[in-house]
């Protein structure tokens, strides 16, 4: 694998991990998340780990302090319900581009996301799903700004910290 690569790899699991590290309450808000620290209990070297919070910084999960460091953001429900929001209207956007085919391929995967018995492949469903929503527009500036929104990483964090339950989200995902 080529080094620039395995650095984004790299940097993509560090974030995965910091991500759920606060959707498990590890990390609360308010809470400092020093890198030193961090990369010392990863075994990575700083570099990746700050770009990892810059990452997150940029999704709207962390916030960085100047002179103080880099924070875990207090959420509020509308926060989180506004990132929906925006999801929401993208895909259904993009859904009323897609083909009959994608549609149904849709349908396949909404049946098995009906069937999901823990978060985790809820989750990994969930993402498949919406990127399935995404590539049906075939527009790559869509493209682009579902990526800059970062939608896709909330998608753990959001299934890790709902109220609901795995049917009811896979019930939403119907409509």
């Amino acid at each position: 694998m080529p080094a620039g690569q395995r650095k984004s790899t790299m940097r993509r699991e560090i974030r995965t991990y910091i991500q759920r590290q606060i959707a498990q309450g590890v990390y609360r808000p308010g809470d400092r998340i020093v890198e030193t620290q961090l990369a010392r209990e990863m075994n990575v070297s700083q570099a990746l780990v700050r770009e990892a919070l810059l990452e997150l910084a940029a999704m709207g999960l962390v916030e960085e302090r100047p002179y103080s460091g880099t924070f875990v953001r207090h959420l509020k429900a509308s926060d989180i319900e506004d990132i929906y929001n925006t999801r929401a209207f993208l895909d259904e956007y993009a859904a009323r581009l897609a083909t009959q085919e994608q549609l149904d391929a849709m349908e396949v995967l909404l049946k098995k996301m009906d069937q999901a018995e823990d978060d985790a492949s809820f989750a990994e469903m969930d993402i498949a799903f919406h990127g399935m929503i995404v590539d049906a527009a075939d527009s790559p500036s869509l493209k682009r700004a579902w990526d800059n929104l970062r939608l896709v990483e909330w998608t753990s964090v959001s299934v890790a910290v709902t109220q609901e339950s795995l049917p009811e989200l896979a019930e939403q995902h119907w409509q």
